[in-house]
């Protein structure tokens, strides 16, 4: 995934890296490292739409991951706040 998420990273492809982004949030969370797919979910958030606004459809799924992951670690009420801005 990260060779893929370079490659997307070099071509004109906002829409695709940031799709490589949810994709690798969401096999660190299945692969149980939940403290990563937290950190890459944010960073994901805060770093990529700022310069991909035709991606909040992707941005609705990174917010949910996080929402789960947030919620794994009972911090229900931030996951509350993630939920509510989708």
């Amino acid at each position: 995934m990260r060779e893929v998420q370079v490659k997307f990273g070099e071509a004109p492809s906002l829409f695709g890296h940031m799709w490589v982004r949810v994709i690798f949030s969401a096999l660190l969370f299945k692969a149980g490292r939940h403290r990563e797919a937290l950190a890459d979910s944010t960073s994901a958030l805060t770093e990529e739409l700022a310069f991909a606004p035709d991606a909040s459809c992707l941005a609705v799924r990174l917010r949910a991951i996080r929402a789960l992951l947030l919620y794994e670690r009972n911090l229900c009420i931030e996951a509350m706040v993630d939920l509510e801005v989708v």
